[in-house]
């Protein structure tokens, strides 16, 4: 008796996908070599997709609430953010790279008590001790995260988790460009180095002297970390 298989239904998919890619000889009896490997590689990249559908949403989600422009995802700042937390496996430390992007690190013990969207809700959070009318976190609280992920004028985001060593938990890391907290300046403003700018351009499209050409240009660069943002270094840290 011939049967038929609804590969419509998502059971069938998962077995057809289990047989196409297990270690089992072929119907002609014949071995294919590597099969579970490139599964393997294809759930892992499934995987990565869905951990940066999951982080990217959970940050636009929190953009939008603060009125200010969504992100867009990047990979160089995911491979940034990986690369770094899998060199603090060891430890698990929250350590910061010093590198030239903004960031935010977060370490926590059980997996399946934390997962992306949480994480970055958490940061968001400390809007809570965020004060917009002094452009400052309240006495003793962090917001640096907060201000980080809502900062106007970045664009990108890229993050990375790891299991550490020797069970100690879990890090995640993300990567922000341009890179935000900037000293002085409001999370929610036009970024004063923009103005700058635009008042520059407008000066040598329009000089006072047309027989006079701008052969030097001198721009005052902004400063960071923020200290008002960061009480300290463990201020850009959360450990849960």
């Amino acid at each position: 008796m011939e049967t038929s298989v609804n590969l419509s239904h998502p059971s069938s998919c998962l077995l057809l996908f289990f047989l196409l890619f297990s270690d089992h000889h072929s119907a002609a009896g014949t071995y294919i070599p590597g099969m579970s490997n490139a599964a393997a590689r294809m759930f892992n990249r499934a995987r990565k997709a869905k951990q940066a559908r999951e982080f990217l949403n959970a940050h636009n989600t929190a953009r939008e609430s603060s009125g200010v422009p969504p992100l867009g995802w990047d990979k160089g700042l995911a491979r940034f953010a990986d690369k770094w937390a899998k060199q603090r496996k060891p430890d698990c430390s929250m350590q910061h790279s010093g590198g030239p992007y903004g960031k935010n690190i977060f370490w926590y013990r059980h997996r399946k008590t934390w997962w992306p969207e949480r994480v970055v809700m958490k940061w968001y959070e400390e809007r809570f001790s965020y004060d917009s009318k002094t452009n400052s976190c309240a006495s003793g609280e962090m917001c640096g995260h907060y201000t980080q992920i809502v900062w106007r004028d970045t664009t990108a985001v890229g993050c990375a988790r790891v299991k550490c060593d020797e069970g100690r938990g879990f890090l995640v890391v993300c990567e922000y460009n341009p890179r935000g907290n900037y000293e002085g300046e409001s999370p929610f403003d036009i970024p004063k180095l923009s103005l700058k700018l635009h008042h520059l351009l407008h000066y040598c499209h329009f000089p006072p002297f047309p027989n006079v050409a701008v052969s030097t240009i001198s721009i005052v660069t902004r400063k960071v970390p923020s200290v008002w943002i960061f009480k300290s270094v463990r201020a850009s840290e959360n450990r849960l």
